[in-house]
Protein backbone atom coordinates (compact mmCIF):
# COMPACT_ATOMS: atom_id res chain seq x y z
CA UNK A 1 0.00 0.00 0.00
CA UNK A 2 2.90 2.50 0.67
CA UNK A 3 4.55 1.83 -2.36
CA UNK A 4 1.53 3.00 -4.24
CA UNK A 5 1.70 6.05 -2.75
CA UNK A 6 2.96 9.17 -4.76
CA UNK A 7 6.44 10.83 -3.88
CA UNK A 8 7.54 13.83 -3.37
CA UNK A 9 11.13 13.60 -2.26
CA UNK A 10 10.85 14.63 1.50
CA UNK A 11 11.66 12.47 4.34
CA UNK A 12 8.16 10.30 4.49
CA UNK A 13 9.05 9.11 7.86
CA UNK A 14 9.00 12.31 9.32
CA UNK A 15 6.15 14.55 6.74
CA UNK A 16 4.18 11.75 5.70
CA UNK A 17 3.16 11.50 1.90
CA UNK A 18 1.03 13.42 -0.06
CA UNK A 19 -2.31 13.14 -0.10
CA UNK A 20 -3.18 15.59 -2.97
CA UNK A 21 -5.07 18.06 -0.83
CA UNK A 22 -3.14 21.22 -0.10
CA UNK A 23 -2.19 20.98 3.74
CA UNK A 24 -2.86 17.62 4.04
CA UNK A 25 -0.32 14.83 4.37
CA UNK A 26 -0.95 11.24 5.28
CA UNK A 27 1.21 9.64 8.16
CA UNK A 28 0.98 5.60 8.06
CA UNK A 29 -0.80 4.34 11.06
CA UNK A 30 1.68 2.58 13.22
CA UNK A 31 -1.58 0.65 14.45
CA UNK A 32 -1.81 -0.44 11.08
CA UNK A 33 1.51 -0.73 9.48
CA UNK A 34 3.26 -2.29 12.48
CA UNK A 35 5.24 -5.45 12.99
CA UNK A 36 2.82 -6.92 15.68
CA UNK A 37 0.32 -9.25 16.01
CA UNK A 38 -2.21 -6.17 16.47
CA UNK A 39 -1.49 -4.98 13.05
CA UNK A 40 -1.46 -7.65 11.92
CA UNK A 41 -4.89 -8.35 12.66
CA UNK A 42 -5.90 -4.38 11.73
CA UNK A 43 -4.81 -5.36 8.20
CA UNK A 44 -6.98 -8.52 8.15
CA UNK A 45 -10.08 -6.94 9.04
CA UNK A 46 -9.24 -4.14 6.64
CA UNK A 47 -8.98 -6.32 3.83
CA UNK A 48 -11.95 -8.06 5.14
CA UNK A 49 -14.51 -4.97 5.58
CA UNK A 50 -13.02 -2.48 2.79
CA UNK A 51 -10.79 -4.40 0.37
CA UNK A 52 -12.97 -7.17 -0.31
CA UNK A 53 -16.57 -5.35 -0.52
CA UNK A 54 -18.26 -6.10 -3.53
CA UNK A 55 -19.02 -2.30 -3.08
CA UNK A 56 -17.69 0.81 -1.86
CA UNK A 57 -18.68 0.20 1.24
CA UNK A 58 -15.72 2.44 3.20
CA UNK A 59 -17.64 5.40 1.40
CA UNK A 60 -21.04 4.66 1.44
CA UNK A 61 -21.75 2.54 4.25
CA UNK A 62 -22.13 4.01 7.85
CA UNK A 63 -21.43 0.17 9.33
CA UNK A 64 -18.48 0.23 7.26
CA UNK A 65 -17.01 3.63 7.72
CA UNK A 66 -18.05 4.20 11.15
CA UNK A 67 -16.94 0.64 12.31
CA UNK A 68 -15.11 1.05 15.46
CA UNK A 69 -13.12 -1.67 15.25
CA UNK A 70 -12.18 -0.69 11.46
CA UNK A 71 -8.34 0.85 12.13
CA UNK A 72 -7.60 3.33 9.34
CA UNK A 73 -3.94 2.83 7.15
CA UNK A 74 -3.26 6.65 8.01
CA UNK A 75 -3.39 9.63 9.85
CA UNK A 76 -4.43 12.65 8.50
CA UNK A 77 -2.11 15.67 8.82
CA UNK A 78 -2.82 19.16 8.55
CA UNK A 79 -0.53 22.37 8.08
CA UNK A 80 -1.95 25.81 8.41
CA UNK A 81 -2.72 25.20 4.39
CA UNK A 82 -5.19 23.24 4.84
CA UNK A 83 -7.77 26.15 6.69
CA UNK A 84 -5.94 29.21 5.25
CA UNK A 85 -5.22 28.53 1.56
CA UNK A 86 -7.84 29.32 -1.01
CA UNK A 87 -8.65 30.55 -4.77
CA UNK A 88 -7.11 33.81 -5.68
CA UNK A 89 -10.54 35.95 -6.71
CA UNK A 90 -8.56 38.14 -9.06
CA UNK A 91 -6.36 35.06 -10.81
CA UNK A 92 -9.21 32.14 -11.81
CA UNK A 93 -7.77 29.01 -13.17
CA UNK A 94 -7.97 28.25 -16.68
CA UNK A 95 -8.62 24.67 -15.75
CA UNK A 96 -10.70 24.92 -12.12
CA UNK A 97 -9.45 21.42 -11.57
CA UNK A 98 -6.06 21.88 -11.93
CA UNK A 99 -5.26 24.99 -10.40
CA UNK A 100 -1.31 26.51 -10.32
CA UNK A 101 0.05 28.31 -7.20
CA UNK A 102 -0.61 32.07 -8.77
CA UNK A 103 -4.27 30.86 -8.82
CA UNK A 104 -4.20 30.57 -5.22
CA UNK A 105 -4.29 33.19 -2.02
CA UNK A 106 -3.05 32.57 1.28
CA UNK A 107 -3.12 36.23 2.11
CA UNK A 108 -6.74 35.98 1.62
CA UNK A 109 -7.16 32.68 3.29
CA UNK A 110 -9.86 30.29 2.57
CA UNK A 111 -13.67 32.33 2.24
CA UNK A 112 -15.40 29.35 1.53
CA UNK A 113 -13.74 26.89 4.27
CA UNK A 114 -16.29 26.09 6.68
CA UNK A 115 -14.53 24.59 10.06
CA UNK A 116 -17.71 23.11 11.20
CA UNK A 117 -18.12 20.86 7.99
CA UNK A 118 -14.44 19.55 8.70
CA UNK A 119 -14.35 19.65 12.67
CA UNK A 120 -17.92 19.52 14.11
CA UNK A 121 -19.97 17.81 11.41
CA UNK A 122 -21.16 15.51 14.41
CA UNK A 123 -21.71 17.50 16.98
CA UNK A 124 -24.97 18.34 18.47
CA UNK A 125 -25.91 21.68 19.19
CA UNK A 126 -25.18 22.68 22.97
CA UNK A 127 -22.54 25.15 24.88
CA UNK A 128 -19.45 22.84 23.64
CA UNK A 129 -19.85 23.33 20.16
CA UNK A 130 -21.75 26.63 20.34
CA UNK A 131 -18.53 28.31 18.33
CA UNK A 132 -18.79 25.87 15.22
CA UNK A 133 -22.49 26.00 14.63
CA UNK A 134 -22.40 30.27 14.86
CA UNK A 135 -18.98 30.45 12.95
CA UNK A 136 -19.95 31.81 9.97
CA UNK A 137 -17.95 31.27 6.51
CA UNK A 138 -14.42 32.10 6.51
CA UNK A 139 -14.60 33.88 9.87
CA UNK A 140 -10.75 32.36 11.15
CA UNK A 141 -9.21 34.97 8.44
CA UNK A 142 -11.25 38.07 9.34
CA UNK A 143 -8.58 39.69 11.09
CA UNK A 144 -6.52 39.40 7.92
CA UNK A 145 -6.67 43.21 6.06
CA UNK A 146 -8.78 42.88 2.83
Amino acid sequence: MLAQLPKDGVDYSIYGYPSGIIGLRLMPNPDFFGDTPAAAMARAYWKQRVEDSSNDAYYTDTNTNADPKLIRPFRPSMACAFCHIGPHPQNAPADPENPQWENLSSIIGNQYWTPKTGFANLLKANNFSAPYHREPTARHDRYLPR
